[in-house]
């Protein structure tokens, strides 16, 4: 999801608008901002699937951590099994 979101961003935005074929900005062409888009924009389309993906290690470590059905069974615990096999199906 990361590394769509970004790219999705990456989408080019245009400096200007022309109203002729010619694709270069001129003196009577229509300017706009694009906001934070500039040359250095390429960091923060970077560093979007990094935060992602440190955001999904963090909740794996923290919030999702379960131990896995053969770990469980070839351990003996298996009051944890059932409740683990219970969520799955």
């Amino acid at each position: 999801m990361g590394i769509l979101f970004a790219n999705l961003l990456g989408i080019p935005f245009p400096d200007c608008i022309e109203n002729d074929k010619n694709f270069q900005c001129k003196e009577n062409s229509v300017r706009y901002s694009t906001g934070f888009v500039g040359d250095d924009y390429w960091r923060v389309l970077f560093a979007i699937p990094i935060g992602i993906a440190v955001l999904q290690s963090a909740l794996l470590f923290t919030a999702f951590n379960y131990e896995t059905p053969k770990f469980l069974k070839m351990n003996g615990r298996k009051a944890e099994l059932n409740l683990i096999m219970g969520r799955i199906y």
